[in-house]
C-alpha cells in the first residue's frame, strides 16, 4: 500500500476511534521499549512521520515501566532509554515518577552550581582587599543568601532521604517525615514489563491511547482490548528509507464491540419502554373517552354564499298556440319584405 493508501487507512480507523471511544486529539501514542529501538536502530523519524501518517498533531509518551526496562536491557538500549526519557512522561502507577525526581535533582544541583559560581567570582574580584563596599558589597550579599537557600535546600532533600531509610515512620509528624513517607512509598513500588504495564494501562484508560510497539506477544494481548489501535513500523532489512509507519486494521474485538454497540442502539432500553408504555396508556385512554362521548348532531347542509353564486336568470313565460302561430307569422312576412327590397335595389339589365 502506498503512502496515500495508508494514511487514508489510518485516518479512517482514528476517525472511528473518535468517535466510538473518545480517542483524544493531539493523538496520544504510548512508545514501547522495542518500538523505541528498532527506530533508533534504523534512524526511523517516526514524530515526522507519524504526523504525516495521522493528519493532525501527535504526542509520544512513555511510562516508567518502559524506560525501567531498557534501562534493565543494559548499555545497548542506553540511547533508547535516553529518548524515552526525554518523552511525555505518562503515568502507569507501577513505580515512581522517575522523571519528576531527576527534574527536581537537576534544578537543585543548577541552583546550587550557580550559586556557588557566583561566589567564586566575587571572592576573586574582591580578594586584593581593597576596602570599598558600595554595591559590590550588597550584591555579595545577595549571593551569599541565595547560596544559603540553595544549601538549606540541599540539606533537606538529603535529610528526607535520610528518614526514608528509616525502618518506621508511621506515627511522626513534620515535613521531612512526610517526605520520607512518600519516598518509602516509592521505593516500594515495583516496576512491571511492557506488557503488563501497557495492559493495565489500557483497561483502565480503554481507548485513550494509540500503542507503537514491535512486539508481536504485545500486540497479541492488546488486540483482545477493543479500541486500542496500534503503530507499527513495516519495511524490509538492508534498505535504506525502507521502513514506514502504518497502523493496523481494526482488531477482531473492536468490530464485535461496534457490532454490539450498534445493535444496542437499535433496542429500546429501559427508560424509553416506560416511556413509551406510559404514551400508549394514555393513547388508549383517550381513545375510549372518546368513544364515550355523543357525537354532535349537524344540522343540515348550509347555504351557499350569495356573492360566490351566480345569480339565476328569470325564465321567460310559456306562450300560447296562437302567440306561437302569430309570431311564425310575422316573421314570414318580414322575410318577404327583405327579398322584395333587394330585387328593388338591383340595376335592372339592359335589353340589347
Amino acid at each position: 500500500m502506498g503512502k496515500v493508501g495508508r494514511a487514508k487507512a489510518a485516518q479512517r480507523n482514528l476517525h472511528s476511534c473518535r468517535v466510538n471511544f473518545g480517542l483524544p486529539t493531539p493523538f496520544p501514542v504510548l512508545a514501547a521499549a522495542d518500538f523505541l529501538q528498532h527506530a533508533l536502530t534504523h534512524k526511523l523519524i517516526f514524530k515526522e512521520q507519524s504526523r504525516s501518517l495521522f493528519g493532525g498533531p501527535v504526542t509520544f509518551g512513555a511510562t516508567a515501566c518502559v524506560r525501567q526496562e531498557l534501562l534493565a536491557l543494559g548499555p545497548t538500549h542506553a540511547a533508547a532509554a535516553l529518548v524515552a526519557k526525554r518523552l511525555q512522561v505518562v503515568p502507569c502507577k507501577h513505580g515512581p515518577h522517575w522523571k519528576a525526581a531527576d527534574a527536581e535533582e537537576e534544578r537543585l544541583a543548577a541552583k546550587a552550581a550557580k550559586a556557588l559560581k557566583r561566589k567564586r567570582h566575587l571572592d576573586a574580584k574582591h580578594g586584593g582587599g581593597s576596602g570599598g563596599e558600595g554595591s559590590d558589597g550588597g550584591e555579595r550579599e545577595v549571593m551569599e543568601l541565595e547560596l544559603e537557600e540553595a544549601e538549606a535546600e540541599a540539606e533537606e532533600e538529603a535529610a528526607a532521604a535520610a528518614a526514608a531509610k528509616l525502618a518506621d515512620v508511621e506515627g511522626k509528624s513534620g515535613p521531612g517525615v512526610e517526605r520520607a513517607r512518600i519516598l518509602k512509598q516509592q521505593s516500594r513500588a515495583k516496576f512491571l514489563s511492557c506488557e503488563e504495564c501497557f495492559s493495565s494501562l489500557l483497561r483502565a484508560q480503554p481507548g485513550k491511547h494509540i500503542v507503537a510497539t514491535q512486539s508481536q506477544k504485545l500486540r497479541n494481548v492488546l488486540r483482545q482490548q477493543p479500541g486500542v489501535p496500534l503503530l507499527i513500523a513495516v519495511g524490509r532489512e538492508n534498505v535504506h528509507d525502507g521502513w514506514v509507519l502504518a497502523l493496523e486494521p481494526p482488531s477482531d474485538a473492536t468490530r464485535k464491540h461496534l457490532q454490539q454497540s450498534e445493535r444496542q442502539k437499535s433496542v429500546l432500553s429501559a427508560h424509553e419502554q416506560q416511556q413509551l408504555a406510559e404514551g400508549r396508556a394514555d393513547a388508549h385512554a383517550f381513545s375510549q373517552k372518546k368513544r364515550k362521548t355523543p357525537k354532535k348532531m349537524r344540522k343540515g347542509p348550509k347555504q351557499a354564499n350569495p356573492l360566490a353564486v351566480k345569480k339565476a336568470v328569470a325564465k321567460k313565460p310559456a306562450l300560447s298556440k296562437a302567440q306561437v302561430e302569430g309570431a311564425e307569422r310575422r316573421r314570414e312576412r318580414q322575410r318577404k319584405r327583405g327579398s322584395l327590397a333587394k330585387r328593388k335595389r338591383e340595376p335592372r339589365r339592359k335589353r340589347c
